[in-house]
Parts: structure tokens; C-alpha cells; sequence
């Protein structure tokens, strides 16, 4: 994870998605891209492109990678992307059945079931781009900067500003295709971190072949499927706090009830035990929110800073743009994401005192 304040839980998915293209024959404001759904010349389906990622901290450059995106119109995909520090490889592939990763590194390979609608990811250009400043569209404010050219192709360059200092996604740039909506070079800053992507070379009308999105793994490598690789089990409040070494604050039934408790054995870098409780609506079973638990994390710059917020008396960090607030308390680290829109941040915050051991 690159952002500390990112290390909210695997289970907590930032879902955002809504923009807009333009017409290559219309002059471009900055109200017209920020706030019109407009056409575009032409929405690419399928291409070849071959990207450049480098990150930065503090003017360090600590990572430096080519992205090579293999992308089909019935939905197949395969993305190799080559450290240039190591020379290792890692390789995705989409079937539209699975994604299936395999990264030279580590000689491991995963494999996620896609047949549930809500992890499809088959999404064009133009609609990434839409989804992306949809959901920023409360907390960053968006403006067009001028026109530029980005390897040969002219682009708007458009640039979201967080609106408060304690954005979790900072400000971000794009640099998009007039014609086709493609983002030939993104940038995104976030205290003194940046990463910056820009391709290279985009064909849109490449000829690939079956061979083109066969997986390929090397002997005697066999994909895994992720809860196996996380060792996910499910079960009792209870046996999760025996599998996180701790007792842990649950919400009383007075406004909701525990829906579904699970529990991840992360090991890596991150190395750690995660809880993941999802509460509903003591009426009707509606989802309301999921709980992420885990040991509260160590080291530099991994503490929850003081802000506006606080919950339970400790200082908490909100991340408006997930409607996430995360706070630590007695040695493990509690992250709430609001999943039911009806419900407020004010709310969860009040209904926190409440919150009790079993």
C-alpha cells in the first residue's frame, strides 16, 4: 500500500464512478467537460498500450515500471508489468470468468471468481474516467487547464483539487485524448508522494490473436483462488477475536445487527490478522456498514493524525471520499465504511459511543 491512510482493510473497496467526453468538432470549456455528458469522436473498445509508471516520495523515485495492456472488445485482458529496478515480471490476465495474477517475485499466482456482476471491470476509457471524477465529485473541485500534447496526441488537461487538506486522494491530473477520451498521462499528488503514468504508444486497432489472453503460467505453478491465499475463514465474534488475539467493540442491537463476521490471515508486508464484521438494519436486513479490525499498525507515519474528528474520545481520520472513518483503540485499528447512503457519518459517529465488548 502506498498511502498509509489506504490501510483501511482489504475488505473495504473504494467504488467511484461520472464525467464527461466531448465532440473533437466542439470548443471545450471547463463547463463543458466538468458538467455535460458530451459525445466523443470515437469510444475505444479494444486496444494495445504500452505505459511508463514511476512513483515518488519526498523526490525519491521509488518505483519505476512498463505497463504493456493487451484489451479486447469481448472483455479479455492481460496486463504485464516489468519492474525495471528487479527486471521481474508480473502478469494479469481477465477471461471474463476469472482474474488470474501471477508475479515472477514471489511465484505465486491468484486466481478471483468475476462471475459476480459487482466485480466486473470491463470499463472503456471514457468510462473510467467518468467513474473517477463521479466519485470525486464531492470533495475535489474541477477545472480544465489548457491543451496540451502528450506523444504526439492532443489532449485537454484537466486537473481535480481536494477540497480539504486531509484528502485521501490529493489532486490528480489527467491528460485525455480530445477524440477518444483515452488518458494518454495521469498524475496524481498526495503529500510529497506522486505517481505518474504515461503512455507511450496506444493502438487502437491492434490484431491480436487466441494466443493473445492464453494463460500462461510457468510448471508446476498452479493458481490459487484468494480467500486460500488470505486464509479466510467465517464464524462467531467470538472466534474472531480469538483469531485477532484481542477483544473486540461491537455495536449493540439497538439500531443494527451483525450480518456476516469473516477473518483474513494477510501475510506479506502486511502481515496480519483482519477482522471484517458487516452490520444491517435490525428491520429489514438492509446492509448499513462494514467493520475492518486489525492490530493498530506500527511505525513511521502510520499513526491516525488529530483532525476534525473524533470517535470515542480518540483522534479519528474520515475519508469522505469512501465515507470511511478509522480510529485506534486499545491496540487494534477500526475502520468503518458506510455502505446504506441514507446513512449519515454524524450518525455512526453517535452510535460508536454505544459500542461495547462482548
Amino acid at each position: 500500500m502506498i498511502l498509509k491512510r489506504l490501510l483501511i482493510g482489504t475488505a473495504i473497496v473504494c467504488q467511484i464512478g461520472l464525467l464527461a467526453g466531448c465532440s473533437e468538432d466542439v470548443e471545450a470549456s471547463s463547463g463543458d467537460i466538468v458538467l455535460n455528458v458530451l459525445e466523443s469522436g470515437k469510444e475505444v473498445t479494444d486496444y494495445y498500450g504500452k505505459a511508463t509508471l514511476k512513483m515518488y516520495s519526498e523526490d525519491v523515485e521509488t518505483e519505476n515500471l512498463v505497463i504493456e495492456e493487451y484489451v479486447a472488445k469481448n472483455g479479455q485482458r492481460k496486463v504485464i508489468t516489468t519492474d525495471l529496478n528487479n527486471k521481474k515480471k508480473a502478469f494479469a490476465y481477465n477471461t471474463g470468468d476469472e482474474l488470474i495474477t501471477f508475479d515472477e517475485s514471489t511465484q505465486q499466482a491468484i486466481k478471483i471468481d468475476l462471475s459476480d456482476e459487482d466485480l466486473q471491470t470491463n470499463h472503456t476509457q471514457k468510462e473510467q474516467l467518468i467513474n473517477i471524477l463521479e466519485g470525486m465529485k464531492n470533495s475535489h473541485t474541477y477545472k480544465v487547464v489548457g491543451e496540451e500534447k502528450i506523444n504526439g496526441v492532443n489532449t485537454y488537461h484537466l486537473k481535480a483539487t481536494p477540497k480539504t487538506s486531509d484528502s485521501i486522494i490529493g489532486t490528480m491530473e489527467f491528460w485525455v485524448d480530445k477524440k477518444t477520451w483515452f488518458m494518454m498521462k495521469t498524475v496524481t499528488t498526495s503529500g510529497d508522494m506522486i505517481s505518474e503514468i504515461v503512455y507511450e504508444k496506444v493502438d487502437t486497432s491492434p490484431n491480436f490473436s487466441d494466443e493473445t489472453f492464453k494463460v500462461n503460467l510457468p510448471e508446476g505453478i498452479k493458481a490459487v483462488p484468494l480467500d486460500t491465499e488470505f486464509n479466510s475463514q467465517t464464524g462467531t465474534i467470538s472466534e474472531a477475536e480469538k483469531a485477532v488475539g484481542k477483544s473486540i467493540l461491537v455495536f449493540p442491537e439497538n439500531n443494527v445487527k451483525v450480518e456476516s463476521v469473516d477473518w483474513q490471515e494477510i501475510g506479506g508486508e502486511i502481515n496480519r490478522t483482519e477482522v471484517n464484521i458487516m452490520y444491517a438494519s435490525t428491520e429489514d436486513a438492509t446492509p448499513y456498514f462494514l467493520v475492518s479490525v486489525f492490530p493498530t499498525p506500527k511505525g513511521d507515519d502510520m499513526e491516525i493524525e488529530k483532525t476534525q474528528w473524533v470517535v470515542r474520545g480518540h483522534n479519528a481520520e474520515y475519508m469522505e471520499e469512501i465515507k470511511a472513518i478509522s480510529w485506534d483503540e486499545d491496540g487494534l485499528r477500526y475502520n468503518v465504511m458506510i455502505t446504506n447512503p441514507d446513512l449519515t457519518i454524524e450518525e455512526v459517529i453517535k452510535w460508536t459511543e454505544d459500542m461495547e465488548y462482548q
